[in-house]
């Protein structure tokens, strides 16, 4: 991200150097922030709609741990194991978008000399 980081301060001049600099380091802040929630609404959302029994134990696994998992019968377990399967995909896919966002984003910014 260093790019990033010369792109905006050579953009900003000298009097708004550190101004420039602060708001990188800012926005990057904000973006790992709005990223992990966005996450975080993905996963519990894709557990809420496979199964809310599930959604609610996958709390309970977050609070006592994953030896939760081994009180369950063998076939409830294994649909349990499923449903946190298929939601950590899509927690997954989410995250792969981000990059896929960023590079169509850095395409779209106009070539600078510097």
């Amino acid at each position: 991200m260093a790019v990033v980081q010369v792109t905006v301060q050579s953009s900003a001049g000298l009097k708004m150097l550190g101004t420039a600099a602060a708001s990188v380091q800012f926005s990057r802040s904000l973006g790992a922030a709005f990223g992990t929630a966005a996450v975080g609404v993905v996963l519990f959302a894709a557990l809420a709609v496979e199964s809310t029994q599930t959604a609610e134990l996958f709390g309970e696994i977050l609070r006592r741990g994953p030896e939760l998992l081994q009180t369950l019968p063998a076939a409830e377990r294994t649909a349990v194991e499923a449903d946190i399967g298929a939601a950590f995909r899509a927690a997954f896919l989410t995250i792969a978008s981000f990059p896929a966002l960023a590079t169509f984003l850095a395409w779209t910014i106009p070539l600078r000399r510097i």
